[in-house]
């Protein structure tokens, strides 16, 4: 029986980091080809190595995403039936959320990287490169979309976040846990996520960035003023407990939902924002009133993917709120006095 074709692209990170020539310390290097050996000659699937970069994750951009999904679906057109993608670690819930917004469920496809590097002897890489292998070619994966393996555990993008530095489990589901796990070199899939029925975000070629604040006590609204006036196009804000900030910051965010999209949503990092409990200066009726966009049960990390690739999609307001009471649950409130189809032009 001819082996199933697993295309494995490489973006750099701890999984492929090996000590530097000069100097302490270990730094990318390591191409696709060179994870692929580490495997060994026995493999159940046909591997094509791709190198796409060698750099610390922290370099990817939201363009180089876009980029990076054209070349999956180019994949997926010459016959691999599934698609590996490593990268360090420290953005995977990031990339992993935004290729699953541009290339939708269809699509097998597993992020995997390492919190130890080749040179360590607890090094990971190859254990989760070798499962990542496992779940690509799974059939069950292709009706959930991108996801994340690590630590013999398979997260869904939309939930997945690091949550530890260093630690081989650093990859958590708050609040919905893994999705399926590595039993004996075999995929078990125990959940199904609920998926929106929005298209992929496919044209996200245009320009905006979008700033992220974090609300903090007896913090000052000035910010926000600042974040106008450098062009971001759009602002999450993580506030707290449910989504809450100051009744100062509320006014200035207010300003500010005017002329771009504001969304809110929650630092705890688990649970849905608030919207119809408090209506006190900042809390969640007031936001809702003054034009926020509430993120439901994304948190700001995955908001910020979301608003990002709307607003280079060219979005209006109406399509940034369906959008997030799609993927946040819950049923979208616009503000009346806000033009639905502004394009906050």
């Amino acid at each position: 029986m001819k082996k199933p074709t697993v295309t494995v692209i490489s973006l750099g990170g701890t999984i492929s980091c090996t000590p530097a020539i000069a100097g302490d310390g270990v730094v990318p290097t390591l191409g696709a080809a060179d994870l692929v050996l580490s495997l060994g000659t026995a493999s159940d699937v046909d591997i094509q190595p791709f190198t796409w970069s060698t750099r610390d994750s922290s370099e990817i951009t939201f363009a180089e995403l876009v980029d990076l999904a054209a070349e999956v679906r180019k994949q997926f057109d010459a016959g691999s039936q599934g698609v590996v993608l490593t990268q360090g670690t420290d953005t995977i819930d990031e990339s992993a959320f935004a290729l699953d917004l541009l290339l939708g469920i269809k699509h097998p496809i597993v992020i995997t990287g390492a919190l130890h590097n080749p040179s360590q002897s607890k090094s990971d890489g190859p254990a989760n490169l070798q499962a990542a292998l496992q779940v690509a070619v799974s059939p069950e994966l292709r009706d959930i979309g991108t996801v994340v393996v690590m630590n013999d555990e398979i997260h869904a993008a939309q939930w997945v976040r690091k949550s530890h530095t260093s630690n081989s489990a650093a990859f958590q589901s708050p609040g919905v846990g893994p999705i399926g796990w590595i039993a004996e070199n075999r995929p078990v899939f125990a959940l199904k996520p609920i998926h929106s029925r929005q298209a992929p975000i496919h044209d996200a070629t245009g320009a905006g960035n979008v700033a992220f604040i974090t609300a903090v006590m007896d913090d000052t609204p000035t910010i926000v003023d600042s974040i106008l006036s450098l062009g971001y196009k759009g602002l999450v804000v993580d506030g707290m407990g449910g989504g809450h900030v100051s009744g100062g910051f509320s006014e200035a965010l207010a300003k500010a939902a005017q002329s771009i999209p504001v969304v809110y949503a929650s630092r705890t990092g688990s649970g849905s924002v608030l919207q119809s409990t408090y209506s006190s200066p900042g809390a969640e009726v007031d936001l809702i009133n003054h034009g926020l966009i509430p993120a439901g049960s994304l948190p700001g990390l995955k908001a910020r993917i979301l608003l990002t690739l709307l607003i280079r999609s060219g979005a209006t307001h109406t399509e940034i709120a369906d959008a997030f009471a799609a993927h946040g649950r819950y049923l979208s409130r616009p503000a009346h006095h806000l033009n639905p189809e502004s394009n906050y032009a």
